[in-house]
């Protein structure tokens, strides 16, 4: 009688198998269990009833080991006439770490299912869930969400991300996934699934509300998100050759030496010896832009600027898609708090970034060599237009719209 958690639906001789956690008020929503409703027109369902718990031998069947009798998140994937259904689960064990993991059950009919060994395990976090599992290329992957909201210091292959979508691969659906050295999908929490749509595979996120799709793409056990073409209703934007730099002051009350700006050739330059500075260079429609860029930080850093309110003198406020230089990372803040207000940082390998920023709505996605790398979720824009600008700190940055 709780609220349901996350779960999947399959469509199977055209009825809907509408998969969703169970939890109940009786135990305090401890002990959850995979629950079905069916429907014929997918908008009126009758509830089945539990049709996974957990049990022995792999799986705990008490609570108190761990503070939780984890069965959530089903996910469910065809294979040879059959289903696979893949859920958050705990093992035998004692503690949230030792305990975690991703069972797997097997059904022919998705009303019976019998319980198979996890398929992941791993002595790192305290819970991985919301999983998705699929094959491209003769590689099954498993992705799932993690973070240290959990309970344990998540210790990625990107030490500056402390909450994500991972990764892990194997040669069959039903394990061991492993993760690789790089097993960072997306910097971002939340839930991610993907789907088949006209011979293409798709990735959904979905935090406070769902994201675009993104291009599911593999290789050689590496797995990386595209941008989809056609989606936006617009094209790239890129300033006019008589768009000058426009100095923005870091803070209104306070007017610190300013930085130099100029245009030459097709790249913006802005120069600033010691401290930050920013400068306003165009503007784009706020309901949909794409903006492309070559950056070439030669200083201690620099950035691509987002401005909410365009016609503002001061860049307080605004948010920078920042790379620092000495770090190698590269982060989504805001302007007015660099060092605390993050929503985002990533390692890279540095030298001139190829850049591609897309935002819609209320998010900001943000492409290096074409791969999704960075993505937020910060409110819609209050102003029909959003302002793009330059942002330097501690040297030289160049820029060259594309």
């Amino acid at each position: 009688d709780l609220q349901p958690w996350t779960g999947c639906t399959v469509c199977r001789d055209g009825r809907y198998y509408l998969f969703y956690t169970m939890r109940s008020s009786a135990d305090g929503g401890t002990r959850q269990k995979i629950g079905l409703a069916i429907s014929r027109d997918g908008q009126h369902f009758e509830k089945y009833g539990p049709v996974i718990e957990p049990g022995e031998p792999w799986y705990i069947t008490d609570y108190s080991d761990c503070g939780s009798l984890d069965c959530r998140d089903l996910t469910v994937t065809e294979y040879e006439g059959g289903y696979i259904g893949y859920f958050v689960a705990r093992r035998k064990g004692r503690g949230a770490i030792a305990t975690n993991c991703i069972g797997c059950a097997r059904s022919d009919d998705l009303l019976h299912w019998q319980l198979l060994p996890p398929v992941f395990t791993s002595d790192k976090y305290s819970c991985t869930e919301c999983p998705d599992v699929f094959c491209v290329d003769g590689k099954w992957y498993l992705t799932m969400s993690t973070a240290n909201e959990y309970g344990s210091i998540v210790r990625l292959a990107d030490k500056h991300v402390s909450k994500a979508n991972i990764y892990a691969v194997a040669d069959s659906p039903f394990g061991p996934f492993r993760e690789p050295p790089a097993n960072v999908l997306l910097a971002a929490g939340g839930c991610f699934r993907t789907l088949m749509f006209r011979g293409e595979r798709y990735g959904i996120f979905c935090a406070a509300s769902a994201s675009r799709p993104y291009l599911v793409r593999a290789k050689g056990g590496r797995l990386w998100l595209e941008e989809p073409a056609g989606l936006l209703k617009t094209g790239r934007s890129r300033p006019s050759e008589s768009e000058s730099p426009r100095e923005l002051l870091p803070h209104p009350a306070w007017r610190f030496t300013p930085g130099k700006w100029e245009y030459r050739d097709g790249v913006y330059r802005g120069s600033s010896p010691s401290g930050y500075q920013a400068a306003h260079i165009f503007n784009v429609p706020s309901e949909a832009y794409c903006v492309e860029c070559l950056l070439d930080v030669r200083g201690r850093g620099g950035g691509i600027v987002i401005r909410p309110h365009p016609g503002s003198d001061t860049s307080h406020g605004d948010t920078c898609i920042y790379y620092d230089k000495k770090e190698r990372t590269l982060q989504i803040s805001t302007m007015a708090d660099m060092s605390h207000n993050i929503w985002n940082t990533r390692s890279i390998p540095g030298g001139k970034l190829l850049l591609k920023i897309i935002g819609y709505e209320d998010r900001i996605d943000v492409y290096l060599d074409g791969a999704l790398l960075l993505h937020a979720a910060w409110g819609r824009m209050p102003e029909p237009e959003t302002g793009i600008g330059l942002m330097t700190d501690g040297g030289e940055t160049f820029c060259e719209f594309r």
